[in-house]
């Protein structure tokens, strides 16, 4: 991968979490960037953009269920023994305020 590939790669990913971040923000970039676009690309373009948040979202909100599920169990390999115990000491107060 030569310079100018990966400086696109990085432009193109940066880009791409516009839509993400503010939807209804960037309707007025994308008019401009699609302007010598035909009306069939422009519902094209909006399609894909469409698809790839979703898709993006419902990756990253399923890896955040199961990150946040794994912490809770006492044998998770994502924590240390440190966070162990203090979890340990959580999960026994909330049990007595049960």
């Amino acid at each position: 991968m030569n310079i100018h590939q990966f400086t696109g790669f990085i432009l193109g990913s940066f880009i791409a979490l516009f839509p993400i971040v503010d939807p209804i923000g960037n309707i007025p970039t994308f008019l401009v960037l699609t302007a010598r676009n035909s009306i069939k690309e422009r519902h094209e373009f909006a399609r894909r953009i469409a698809s790839y948040t979703v898709l993006f979202l419902t990756l990253f909100h399923a890896l955040s269920l199961v990150l946040t599920t794994n912490i809770h169990k006492d044998n998770s390999p994502l924590i240390s023994s440190v966070y162990r115990e203090k979890i340990h000491v959580i999960n026994c107060i909330l049990a007595e305020n049960d």
